[in-house]
C-alpha cells in the first residue's frame, strides 16, 4: 500500500469529520466535564491532582470513544448513501 494514498485518505476523513457539528458538541460537553473538575477537591483527601488527573484521562478515553463510534457510524452511512462502498466491496 502506498503512503501517499494512506494519506490522502487520511486527510479526507479528517475533513468530513471536522465538518460534523455533532463532535463540536462532543467537545463542548468533554471542555465543561473536565473544567467542572476543580469544583471536586473537597471528594479527595490529599489528592486533588490524582483525582485530576484520574477524572481527565476517564474523560479523554470515554469521549473518543464516543467520537470514534459517531465518526465510524456517519462515515459508513455516508459511504453507502453515496454508493462508493460498493467500490471496495
Amino acid at each position: 500500500m502506498n503512503l501517499g494514498r494512506v494519506i490522502a485518505i487520511a486527510s479526507n476523513v479528517f475533513r468530513e469529520t471536522v465538518r460534523e457539528q455533532v463532535l463540536y458538541l462532543v467537545l463542548l460537553f468533554t471542555l465543561v466535564l473536565v473544567g467542572s473538575i476543580t469544583l471536586l477537591p473537597h471528594l479527595a483527601a490529599g489528592g486533588e491532582n490524582k483525582l485530576t488527573a484520574d477524572f481527565g484521562l476517564a474523560a479523554i478515553e470515554l469521549f473518543g470513544l464516543i467520537v470514534a463510534a459517531f465518526v465510524g457510524s456517519n462515515l459508513i452511512n455516508k459511504e453507502i448513501d453515496k454508493r462508493t462502498v460498493f467500490i471496495l466491496v
